[in-house]
């Protein structure tokens, strides 16, 4: 037997790359959710209810160019949603910058702190009794490092909000689930 919906999934990848790929870790058993989209748009577009079999829909959809056309702008525009979530996590971090410079300010002042103390650590010998201050030193720097990127990056609210999403995303793929198990019985 075929796997219509790998199929399926590969005539879109040119137009939702983002999506396809965790899709296609969906169907080794990741990220679920994406998948659990897909498959409902795939039962959308061909009628087939929760109980449908996934596999002969992607067939269906596979067999009609309108409905494959359908499928691939439907699918982009997922990808371009999940783009835009993307792009409002950064913009939000950005916001902040409006209200005051500490930030960037902060952001310097570890950045160049982080740097002077991988230079020092590398280039000069520390004192036997002082390596494992310089060490947790430069390890709670590397820490702040590490924030600084996630706050310029992304932020949390933007996250919340990409969760949020998402969590209806898994719903969706846990019905998914249920009406596969309940059609390999």
């Amino acid at each position: 037997m075929s796997d219509w919906f790998s199929q399926l999934l590969g005539e879109v990848k040119d137009v939702a790359p983002t999506l396809v790929g965790a899709a296609g870790t969906a169907l080794s058993g990741g990220n679920v959710a994406v998948g659990g989209v897909l498959a409902s748009l795939v039962r959308k577009l061909t009628g087939t209810g929760a109980d449908g079999n996934i596999q002969d829909a992607a067939k269906a959809i596979l067999e009609d160019s309108d409905k494959l056309n359908q499928f691939r702008l439907q699918a982009r525009q997922l990808e371009l949603d999940e783009l835009k979530l993307r792009t409002a996590d950064v913009q939000d971090a950005r916001k902040t910058l409006t209200v005051s410079n500490g930030a960037i300010i902060v952001s310097i002042i570890v950045l160049v702190a982080y740097g002077v103390s991988c230079w020092f650590v590398m280039f000069h010998a520390v004192p036997v009794g002082s390596q494992n201050l310089a060490y947790l030193l430069l390890g709670n720097l590397g820490t702040g490092f590490g924030m600084v990127l996630t706050f310029w990056l992304g932020s949390s609210l933007g996250s919340k909000n990409k969760d949020a999403i998402m969590g209806q995303y898994i719903a969706a793929a846990r019905a998914d689930q249920t009406a596969r198990a309940k059609g390999a019985a």
